[in-house]
């Protein structure tokens, strides 16, 4: 990043990905471990229709709650965080796409821990944050290559594709494992 944008835009950009990740482990409310815990529980004891409804549930309130977040962040909460806090209009004038940064970015770790409780282990680390990063290696380095020099704007969306990108993908590979649950039980 520090080699294609300007340096006042980089350090905007870090403000922002400071809020997301604050926001987004506040709209997580702490189910990224009890997904784990439950999921795990529930395959040790044969129970995968607990396990299968526990990551409906888990996934459903992580999305109602990291909404909650990113609709607090649109409606002002952003602003005056940018404004007052950060003291940067620049940041305030990408509040809307760090918005959907944090919706996506808390469900992609909603994802990377499900598979947690599942065992899998590799697919945990890669969408804990490996698919992400290497995407966005991928992006910024082929910029470099190109010589472009995103905006702020250009770089936050990329970063917000490049994170909605993994979570379909994961959500994906995770539905395999979730779909194939049975039997009955409850959360």
């Amino acid at each position: 990043l520090a080699r294609v944008m300007a340096h006042s835009q980089l350090g905007a950009y870090f403000l922002v990905f400071s809020l997301v990740m604050i926001a987004s482990t506040i709209g997580q409310m702490g189910l990224d471990r009890t997904v784990v815990r439950l999921v795990a529980a529930a395959r040790a004891t044969g129970d995968g229709a607990r396990a299968r409804r526990t990551v409906r549930l888990v996934f459903l309130l992580g999305l109602g709650a990291s909404s909650l977040v990113a609709v607090a962040l649109v409606l002002g909460l952003g602003d005056f965080i940018a404004v007052h806090i950060y003291h940067s209009q620049a940041v305030a004038g990408v509040i809307g796409l760090a918005a959907l940064w944090v919706l996506v970015k808390a469900l992609l770790a909603l994802t990377a821990e499900t598979f947690r409780g599942f065992k899998r282990f590799w697919p945990a680390t890669f969408y804990n944050g490996l698919a992400v990063d290497s995407l966005l290696v991928l992006s910024f380095g082929a910029l470099w290559a190109a010589g472009a020099r995103p905006t702020l704007d250009e770089a936050v969306g990329i970063t917000v594709a490049a994170t909605a990108l993994a979570l379909v993908a994961g959500v994906v590979m995770l539905r395999r494992s979730v779909t194939s649950l049975s039997g009955g039980g409850e959360v």
